[in-house]
């Protein structure tokens, strides 16, 4: 006892439509959204918690694929951010001048509490200081 033609027909086209059921699911499971990350500076250890994250893939587990983009002379990164060259950027405390001033931009993160920078002088210089 078999199948007749028309309920072969039929389990062949419900087949059909599962498996391509099943290819659009995987396939938007893994579509990700590409996003541009502008960095302030070359490529360096100061990003290296983006690097890692995306190597670990942080990002693409919530849907992201991040395209850092290296610092070029005289790039304005927030122009760049409101252009749409680039979804985000990482930026200076002039960020906040600039909202002051109208720029409709938004702080997400504060990765230093202080300034990174520091001033670098011999010890002699110091002693010299001192005294």
């Amino acid at each position: 006892m078999g199948l007749s033609i028309d309920n072969r027909v039929y389990m062949k086209k419900i087949l059909l439509l599962l498996t391509l059921d099943i290819l659009i699911l995987f396939t938007n499971a893994e579509a990700l959204d590409k996003i541009k990350l502008q960095l302030q500076w070359k490529h360096q250890f100061e990003f290296a918690g983006f690097y890692v994250a995306k190597e670990k893939g942080f990002y693409a587990d919530v849907g992201l694929n991040v395209e850092f983009v290296e610092y070029k002379n005289n790039t304005d990164i927030t122009q760049e951010v409101l252009d749409g060259n680039a979804q985000y950027g990482v930026n200076y405390a002039s960020i906040i001048a600039q909202y002051l001033n109208g720029k409709p931009v938004v702080l997400l993160a504060n990765f230093f509490k202080q300034s990174p920078l520091v001033l670098v002088a011999q010890l002699v210089i110091i002693n010299q200081l001192r005294s």
